[in-house]
């Protein structure tokens, strides 16, 4: 969690990549922790996002962040078979009851 300023005008920034640690199923009661990786057995995070590459503004959830100065919301991850690809999704269409963008980008591994 990264708590922003509270001052009217914030004077301090951060920089960074969230990084999704795997740990361990509350309802397996073996120790090891889920693993992350492309193969049977492992996990891919995903980051929902609407930007067409990993460079985009701080508030459509893009890989590293840059100058972030304040809240950012919607900032949500996806955990998928690791053989799997991100899914991805095109932009809503109201009229044909599409409202929602759920594209997603790889973020993990």
């Amino acid at each position: 969690m990264v708590l922003p300023e509270t001052l009217p005008t914030p004077t301090y920034t951060w920089n960074g990549r969230p990084v999704i640690v795997p740990g361990h199923f509350v309802d397996d009661p073996s120790p090891a922790a889920w693993a992350l990786g492309a193969s049977a057995g492992a996990y891919k995070v995903c980051r929902y996002t609407l930007a067409a590459s990993d460079v985009t503004a701080n508030s459509d959830h893009p890989l590293d962040y840059l100058n972030v100065k304040g809240n950012l919301i919607n900032q949500n991850f996806l955990v998928i078979d690791g053989r799997k690809n991100c899914p991805t999704d095109v932009a809503p269409n109201p009229a044909n009851g599409d409202f929602v963008n759920t594209n997603t980008r790889p973020h993990q591994p």
